[in-house]
Formats: structure tokens, sequence, C-alpha cells
């Protein structure tokens, strides 16, 4: 009985100790982004924290959340998002906080107090020109500083092109734009005196677009973080390189690795990704019990040389040039794989020059038999695994070799049309024309393609000349395309093109009712160009004559039945104010999400006009201009109806204005 009594206080023991750790909630950790969801900085230092924490053996509740201050950077805005996240997180006790670039950085310190954050440790990333007087007062912060080497990146340009004498430095002037500008001048003070550097950090991109192809031979171009242009206008990291690459006559080269892969030729690349995981792993650190302010802030952030095979090629840089430790991206199959493809091409070398020794007569026949006939099954199975036709044919148009696609399309078997000519599978008019470009070929020795239409089929034909030893046509492989679907949707192009700049008035937004392009005929009604009203929303035409209650409605019925249609009021550019009749119709996408809003309006102005006459005829007297009978009658009849529902008694009061005697009669 003791010793039933003994085990179960143990029991009880063991329970009380490990419960807690058992039934213990995931630590929760708050993600606080400067910007927004799809900036390719930020969904990379995102995307560096997952993948650290999805590999750790500590389990963590991550809650992320954005500021979008690349969008909005105001108190107001930032006084908000304190009350949202001090609502929202009323009931959540973080173990940390983590903050990536300046903005989120800068909220923390601000809002430190705040009861949301007070206590909680904080671990940074991103932070540009970060120095040590910014945590003074602060305790629990710790992180990773933003570097880039824009010194280096420039020591490289300088030694790629030896003629530069200009360096135009693209950046924006938002918090982060002004910060990295700070940090870099002093990197660029040993090339002064040899390169004239010049700042383009307050141009809109439509500034942009017309100084960059103006740029003389002896300039480079240094990209940096650009996300808003002077006029506020957001880009992405993709489009803003693309653009600049397009744009630009000369190299383009940056420090960030989201422009790699869209235009830059490339430099010493900070990583988001990289930024993410070195913040993880000190989280990881401050999770297992290491007191935030015993850890050094991480100085020198992770970079590398990277550099785009594709811009390298288009600009005749030679790669030796490049840093020994560098890394080029996007290069050809050949360029990956070249050391192995002269490795095998050696190795196979030395063992048809050793097979050529050993094997001899009876052996080397058969082995080449059999390695021709698997050299003809592999072939066969290449040609017949697409699903375009392929003809081999001799200057004749004799068939050496057809694929099963080719015959299926002319209703044969492979094997009955090899030995017969391809022209008499096709109808005459098509078979001269297939005759006369193989002949040009067979004369010419140059590739041909032409396109023709069979059954109401578009197809496109693409001649190949094979040459023989003496460097003459022996034969040629024609490649027929079905191009019909092609074609379908050009015409489609055409006709859908046709009908956005017909007289009706058309307007076509975004799903948030963004205002992205205008046909000529809005113009015409309203006086606005697309340049006024692209990037903004429908509301600058309003006239004021409707009230909330009426756009409720129309959208409502838009959301609900996908379209509405009725006559509204709206405003013309010089102020008139004028009726029109409007059709708003929603696209939706493949998984029936609304992708764009489609307005058609036309003026009825004169039909208003018309109206107005006809009724004026109708009740008015031509001559007079004073109401008639029928105007009398109209209205008399709703007087009766008035009285008949309302209970309510009325008058009648005639005037005879010859005698000017009064008659009245009394109605009810």
């Amino acid at each position: 009985m003791h010793f039933l009594r003994y085990c179960l206080l143990i029991s009880l023991l063991f329970a009380g100790l490990m419960s807690p750790s058992w039934g213990q909630e995931k630590p929760h950790v708050l993600l606080l982004n400067s910007y927004h969801h799809g900036l390719n900085w930020t969904d990379d230092e995102t995307k560096g924290v997952r993948d650290v924490l999805e590999k750790s053996a500590l389990p963590v509740e991550l809650h992320v959340e954005y500021m979008d201050t690349k969008r909005l950077n105001d108190e107001v805005h930032f006084k908000n998002l304190r009350q949202l996240f001090e609502y929202k997180y009323r009931r959540t006790r973080f173990s940390s906080i983590l903050v990536t670039d300046n903005d989120a950085f800068n909220f923390l310190r601000q809002y430190r107090d705040d009861p949301v954050f007070a206590g909680v440790p904080v671990i940074f990333t991103g932070v540009n020109f970060f120095h040590p007087d910014m945590l003074s007062g602060l305790h629990g912060f710790t992180g990773v500083a933003e570097t880039f080497e824009a010194g280096q990146t420039v020591g490289v340009m300088q030694r790629l092109h030896p003629g530069v004498r200009r360096i135009v430095v693209i950046i924006d002037a938002t918090t982060t734009g002004e910060a990295i500008r700070k940090e870099m001048e002093p990197m660029l003070v040993p090339y002064k005196g040899r390169i004239n550097f010049e700042f383009w950090n307050k141009l809109s991109l439509e500034q942009l677009r017309e100084r960059l192809p103006k740029l003389d031979k002896d300039t480079l171009v240094l990209l940096m973080p650009y996300a808003r242009d002077s006029l506020g206008i957001y880009i992405s990291y993709p489009d803003l390189a693309a653009m600049v690459s397009q744009a630009s006559p000369v190299p383009v080269y940056g420090t960030y690795d989201f422009y790699m892969g869209y235009g830059i030729v490339g430099g010493r690349l900070t990583s988001g990704e990289a930024q993410g995981r070195a913040l993880a792993d000190i989280l990881q650190r401050v999770l297992s019990g290491e007191n935030p302010d015993l850890i050094p802030v991480t100085t020198v952030a992770p970079s590398e040389f990277k550099f785009d095979s594709r811009q390298l090629h288009r600009y005749g840089i030679n790669p030796s040039g490049l840093p020994p430790e560098s890394r080029i991206l996007f290069q050809t199959w050949y360029e990956t794989y070249r050391i192995w493809v002269w490795t095998g091409a050696l190795a196979a070398l030395v063992t048809i020059l050793l097979g050529w020794g050993w094997i001899r007569s009876y052996k080397l026949e058969r082995r080449s038999a059999a390695a021709l006939k698997q050299s003809k099954e592999q072939l066969e199975a290449i040609l017949n695994s697409t699903s375009e036709s392929i003809f081999h044919v001799d200057a004749n148009g004799i068939i050496l070799a057809i694929n099963d696609m080719a015959a299926h399309r002319v209703g044969q078997e492979p094997q009955a049309m090899i030995g017969k000519s391809a022209f008499d599978f096709f109808p005459p008019e098509v078979s001269a024309g297939r005759r006369e470009n193989l002949l040009e070929v067979f004369q010419t020795g140059l590739e041909a393609h032409t396109e023709d239409v069979r059954d109401g089929r578009h197809f496109s034909l693409n001649y190949y000349p094979i040459f023989d030893n003496d460097n003459k046509v022996s034969s040629v492989v024609v490649y027929a395309a079905d191009i019909t679907g092609r074609k379908k949707v050009e015409v489609e192009l055409g006709i859908a093109a046709t009908a956005f700049e017909l007289q009706e008035g058309m307007l076509v937004t975004d799903a948030d009712r963004v205002i992205i392009r205008a046909n000529s005929a809005f113009t015409t009604i309203t006086g606005y160009t697309s340049d006024d009203v692209v990037g903004k929303k429908p509301r600058i035409l309003s006239s004021g004559r409707h009230d909330a209650s009426f756009y409720d409605a129309m959208w409502q019925s838009i959301d609900e039945a996908g379209t509405w249609g009725g006559e509204i009021w709206n405003c013309r550019k010089n102020g008139e104010i004028y009726p029109q009749h409007l059709t708003i119709t929603a696209v939706r996408g493949l998984q029936g999400q609304v992708t764009n809003y489609v307005a058609a309006f036309s003026d009825i102005t004169q039909i208003k006009g018309a109206e107005e006459k006809i009724r004026n005829l109708a009740f008015y007297d031509s001559l007079t201009g004073l109401p008639n009978r029928r105007l009398l009658q109209d209205r008399l009849q709703q007087a009766l109806l008035s009285v008949a529902r309302t209970g309510k008694q009325g008058a009648l009061l005639f005037i005879d204005l010859a005698d000017s005697t009064l008659k009245c009669n009394f109605c009810k």
C-alpha cells in the first residue's frame, strides 16, 4: 500500500514538472517589414527568414506584417499602424521582434515603450548607414546592418571599361535612398578626379526614359535602389531594371541582387535572402537564451560578385577581366558545361581511336551496324516525339524520311510514303509553291521560311539544307508547324484593338479601379487625354450630381451581376456637366477573381435635348410658350390621384382672361 502511494506521488511529481513543457505554446515572433509584399528585396528577406526557420529545431509562430512605406510614409500612417498593432496583438506576447530595413527599425525605436513592444528583444536587418549611436539608450537590440560594396563595383566598372569618364547613379529620394546615398559617397572618393559621378535622384520615370538614350559612350550607369520616382509613382525593381537596360545605350551595373537577371551586367551584389538568413540565425540564438545586448551587430553584410552572361555578350565584355571569385549566371548550356563537353569529346576521340585500332573486320562491322541502327531508332524516336510535321526530301521532293505526325496529317502510313514524291500528297496549288521553295533552297543553299493555308489551317514551313562533303546541298529537311491557333489569336487581337478605338468612349481599370488605358473617343468626349487619367481613379470625372448611395448601388450591381448600365451625369475637363449612357463590366480571370473593369459610354446630350424638345412640344403652345390643355390634363390627373391617395381636399380654379370672371370648382 505504501509502495503504491509512493509511486503515485512520483507520478504526480513528474507530471507537475513536465506538463508545462508539454502544453507550452510555441514562441510568437513578429516579422515587421518596412515595405510591401511583392517588392523583391522584402520578399527575399522574408524568404531568407522562412528558409532558416523551416530547417530549425526550434518551433516558431511567425506573424508577418508590412508597413508599405514605399507608398505611405507620414506620421498619420505610422500612428495608424501603431494603433493597429496595439489592438491586433493586445493578447499576444512576443518572444522576439524581427524588423527589416530603416523604416521598421525607426518605428520600433520610436514606439519601443508601447505595451506590445516593451521589453521584447528586437533583431534588425537591412538598416542602412548604421551607427552604434542609433541604439543609444535602447536595450534588447541587435541585428545585421545593410552594407553594399559600391566602391568595389565601381572598381570593376573602371577595369572593364577603361575609357569611362562619367558614371550616372540612378537612385530614388526615399528614406532608404537618402541613407544609401549618404553611405555611398565616401566609397566614391578614391575615384573622383578620374570619374565624374552624377546622381539622378529627383527624376520621374518619364524623365529617365528621355535622358537615358542620350548617354555618351564614355558613360556608365550604376543602378541603386529606386522604387518611387519624383512624382510618387511606384515601380518594381525588375520593371525598373528592364526599363533602364532597354533605354540605356551603355552598360548598367548594380549593387543589389534584386536587379540581377533583369538587364544589369552585374557587380558586387548585396543579397536580401542572405540578410534574412543572417536575421533568422541571430533569432535562434536569442530564442536559445542568449542576451541580445551581448550579441554584436553584424556590420559586414554578405555579398558576392555576380554577372549576367547575356549582358556580357551584349556589350562584348570579356569574362576573363572579371574578379576571380565571380559567379556568372544565365550561361548557355555550352558555357556551363564547356569543360565537360571538351572532356567528353576528348574521351570519345580516344575511344574511337582505340576502337579503330582494336576492332577490325566482322566485329567492327557488326558494332557499326548496331550503332547505326540504334542511332536511327533514336532519331526516329526524336522525330516522332514532336507534334509538328517533319519531311526529309531530295532535290526532286522524294521522301527520304518522315515522322508519324507528317504522315498522319495526310492520312498515310510513314513507310508507305518513303520513296514517293511529297508533292503527290498535297493539292496542286500547294505543291507548286512548295516545289519552288525547295528548288530555291537547293540553288542558294540558304534556309527559307514560308506560310500557306490547307483545309482552312495555317502552316509555317522552314526549309533547312543538308550539305555533303563538297559543301553542296544533298537534301533538305522541311519542318511544318500548324499555326492556326496563333493566327486565330492574332485576328482576335486585331478585332479587340479595333473595337477599343470605336466612337464609343472606353476606359480600362485594374482590379483596384485605377485607370490603365483610355481610347481616343474618351478624349473626344471628355477632353481628358490618356496621360491626364492613367494612374488615377474614375472619380475625377464625377459631376457631383449623384450621392454616395447611387454609386454604392452601382458597384453592388457590378459585384453581384458583373455589369451595370444606365444614365449618369459626368463632368468634362472644361467643367461642363453632361449626360452619358454608361456600361461597366467586370473582367474575371481563370480563378474567378476580378482582374479589370471595362467602362463604355456615349454622350447623350443631344438625345436629352431632343427629349426635352419633344416634351415642350407636347405640353406647351409653340407660339406663346404657355402650358396647353395636355399639360393641364396631366397635372389634373396627378392632383386627383394625390387626393384619392391622401384623402385631402383639392381645388381647381378657372380664370377667364377675357371677362376676368372667376370660376371655382372643388373636388375631393
